[in-house]
């Protein structure tokens, strides 16, 4: 709870910050660029990274109370997933035009503020692992493989 609470914070701040340049900048969102057939490969890398979680889908639907609920639960999910991450792309173009980088963090000014940001996107993120990890434990402990420390017998 704390990575989402923690990612939240970051996202609504970078909004913040974007909405602010285009404020001071407006030249830079009258001439975008809004499709071009160079850069599909690029979009396709970005999208199968967005959408990498799958090894954990399995497992939410095996530990449900009610798994006859999961598609309806997933539909809603990646709805509001691919809402906010369109819209949070979307705004970040907008405001920072061809000059966006790659990651939108380096976009920002260099402050007390942004630094907090990079901060909570990284606990945020490392936060993420242990969900990620959960079908590998799971494995591990149907097929009874457990990791044990060398005692000081076996040497």
């Amino acid at each position: 709870m704390a990575s989402n609470i923690f990612l939240i914070f970051a996202l609504f701040i970078i909004i913040g910050y974007c909405f602010k340049n285009h404020d001071e900048h407006p030249e830079l969102s009258e001439n975008l660029n809004y499709f071009s057939f160079s850069a599909i490969p690029l979009f396709f890398g970005i999208a199968v990274f967005d959408f990498e979680g799958n090894g954990v889908v399995i497992n939410l639907h095996a530990s449900m109370k009610e798994p006859e609920k999961f598609n309806k639960v997933l539909v809603t999910t990646l709805v509001i997933y691919v809402t906010v991450l369109c819209l949070f792309s979307a705004i970040a173009y907008w405001s920072y035009g061809p000059n966006l980088e790659d990651i939108v963090t380096l976009n920002l000014p260099h402050d007390n503020l942004t630094s907090i940001v990079q901060v909570f996107y990284c606990f945020g993120l490392l936060g993420s692992y242990p969900m990620q990890l959960m079908p590998v434990f799971e494995i591990m402990e149907a097929s009874n493989i457990y990791l044990r420390m060398p005692t000081m017998a076996s040497f």
